[in-house]
């Protein structure tokens, strides 16, 4: 069944169950009517410029500073001060083009304003990231913040949701920072870090829904550091999460078996490739039609480790160093019969390509 004729189903019945439970204050519960996503997002999208275009920061603050921080980050209202139109610490000129998105078969757009890249790492869409945060409506109210590192999963998910989407899709943005210290009270310092602010709308973040400080069908925004990005592997098959996105989608929605499972709910629901150990249902593990390569990197004669950044077919496992010599193990995908498909993902090869 299609993941998200399933969703609604899933809906529907929650729905009618609501609908026909029986109290006393029944008449005092709100009805949220379910907008038009596309609607609401050009309604989102008006608000946003409105506070963009009556904004500015405090963009000369960092200028030539090496150590961008949020707590120092201050946006401010126009009121009685004279910005020019044209000015480059207005929000509306700083955030540049909105970036572009496809979330639940809508168009969304939504901005960013960068304050300082970051020197690390680049986060995918279906990474855990460490990092602070301060979340704040547009009228400059803080519903939520943290002053100490949080881990986040940006993975959008059915199985698997810990932040809202928004998060996910700006993030890759950005990179974590290029080092860290420890400083002698433990305390983590970050060096070069991704600080930035997102503004999303509601399509990107609740939506519907409410949370304490933001109602229904309002845009949100973020300040944020990003210190580490870890790339998750959620069934431990040895291929990224980012990867099983077979459909490009930028949701990890994909079930190439079309196979099931039951929650803890009681219901039958698709047993998606990200949590599936046996993507083509052939009864050889994932893990098991990948080939295993061996890594052995002696720097102390010169020899430079390689880069698996962005490969798209070959996956670090684990990486040991001693004395100088570096290990690297990895996973690397494989197509035995040369008909562009993967052996994971075609039920027509049963050859174990595992050295492990």
């Amino acid at each position: 069944m299609n993941i998200k004729k399933f969703s609604l189903l899933v809906v529907a019945a929650l729905l009618v169950f609501t609908a026909c439970k029986k109290d006393d204050d029944a008449s005092d519960v709100p009805v949220i009517e379910i907008r038009d996503r596309a609607e609401q997002q050009a309604a989102d999208m008006d608000s946003i410029n409105k506070y963009l275009r009556n904004h500015y920061y405090n963009k000369s603050y960092f200028t030539g500073n090496s150590d961008p921080r949020i707590a120092d980050l201050v946006i401010t209202e126009i009121t009685n001060e004279v910005i020019p139109p044209e000015a480059d610490s207005l929000l509306i000129n700083a955030v540049g083009d909105p970036k572009s998105t496809v979330y639940e078969g809508v168009d969304y757009q939504f901005y960013i304003l960068e304050i300082n890249k970051g020197g690390g790492k680049t986060p995918t869409f279906a990474d855990n990231i460490r990092y602070i945060y301060e979340g704040f409506t547009l009228d400059n109210a803080i519903f939520d913040e943290t002053s100490s590192p949080v881990e986040s999963d940006l993975a959008p998910g059915v199985q698997n949701r810990s932040l809202i989407s928004g998060w996910g899709k700006a993030m890759p943005f950005f990179k974590a920072a290029s080092n860290f210290e420890i400083n002698n009270d433990g305390t983590v310092s970050y060096v070069d870090p991704g600080v930035g602010v997102m503004f999303l709308p509601s399509g990107l973040a609740y939506f519907s829904q409410s949370r304490p400080g933001i109602p229904s069908y309002h845009p949100i925004c973020f300040k944020f550091e990003l210190y580490q990005t870890f790339v998750n592997d959620h069934d431990g098959d040895g291929i990224p999460s980012y990867i099983e996105d077979v459909d490009k989608n930028g949701i990890l929605d994909d079930n190439t078996d079309d196979d099931t499972f039951r929650n803890s709910s009681g219901f039958i629901a698709p047993l998606l490739d990200y949590f599936d150990t046996d993507d083509d249902n052939d009864g050889i593990p994932t893990r098991d039609e990948l080939e295993s390569i061996t890594y052995t990197i002696n720097t102390n004669i010169g020899e430079e480790e390689p880069n698996f950044e962005g490969n798209a077919i070959e996956f670090v496992q684990s990486r040991t160093e001693s004395n100088g010599v570096i290990t690297i193990k990895t996973k690397k995908l494989v197509d035995s019969n040369g008909d562009d498909k993967w052996d994971y993902l075609d039920d027509t090869i049963k050859i174990r390509n595992s050295n492990d």
